[in-house]
This record gives C-alpha cells, sequence and structure tokens, in this order.
C-alpha cells in the first residue's frame, strides 16, 4: 500500500507543477464520473503548498498528511491512480483553460474589491 501512497504523491506533485502552483482561493474541481467523488480537486495556499484531492483520497502538502478512506485498499488506490493519471494526460489543456479563467476570476473579485475601497474612502471623506 506505500507503493500506491507514493504514486498518489508523486501524481500531486506531477499536478501541481503542471498547474504552476499559482495560488488559488477556493477550490478547483474537475469531475471525470457520474458520481461526486469522481472527480480531482486542487486547491493552492498563498504559500504555493498544494491540496489535491483523487476521489476521496486528499493528499495535503501544506499540513503534510494524506487521507484515505479506512476501507480502501490496495486495489482502491490503484484504480484513483489510474483515473487521476488518465484524467490528467487526456484534459491537461481543459484544465489549463480552466485555472486560467479562475484566475480572471479572482483578478476581477480583487478589482471590485479595491472600487469599492475608493467607494468607501469617497463616501467617509464626504
Amino acid at each position: 500500500m506505500k507503493e500506491q501512497i507514493n504514486r498518489l504523491v508523486e501524481l500531486a506533485n506531477e499536478y501541481a507543477e503542471f498547474v504552476g502552483r499559482t495560488p488559488i482561493k477556493t477550490h478547483i474541481q474537475m469531475s471525470y464520473g457520474n458520481e461526486y467523488h469522481e472527480s480531482v480537486m486542487l486547491y493552492f495556499t498563498s504559500n504555493k503548498e498544494y491540496s489535491i484531492s483523487f476521489e476521496k483520497v486528499e493528499i495535503s502538502e501544506y499540513s503534510n498528511s494524506i487521507t484515505i478512506p479506512l476501507n480502501y485498499t490496495s486495489d482502491d488506490l490503484i484504480r484513483v491512480y489510474n483515473d487521476a493519471k488518465k484524467f490528467l494526460d487526456e484534459k491537461k489543456e481543459e484544465i489549463k483553460e480552466q485555472i486560467k479563467k479562475e484566475k480572471e476570476k479572482e483578478r476581477k473579485i480583487e478589482e471590485l474589491r479595491k472600487k469599492l475601497e475608493e467607494l468607501e474612502k469617497e463616501i467617509t471623506i464626504k
């Protein structure tokens, strides 16, 4: 089972490097199946450390922990790895586009925050 866990950690690092370890203030969820848990979720802290979930397996770099459901076997970890690796290999361009959209949303939100601060300052001055 240790080998499967190490492979998942390597895959998490591959995902992190692929997306550029850019801090994202919200989770990005990318589904590859019909069930909620059939997805990859990415989150990066301001220090560029990640939390990446493959299905129900979460690898958290910033807390130095891995969470695996109690009933998961070595075979489950192999299946999770294969599904997540296949998804990454097949959807790289879509993942890049989704991350670009999330970054643009964050940029717009930040612009609106700044504008709101300016408006609040104007109101208090008057």
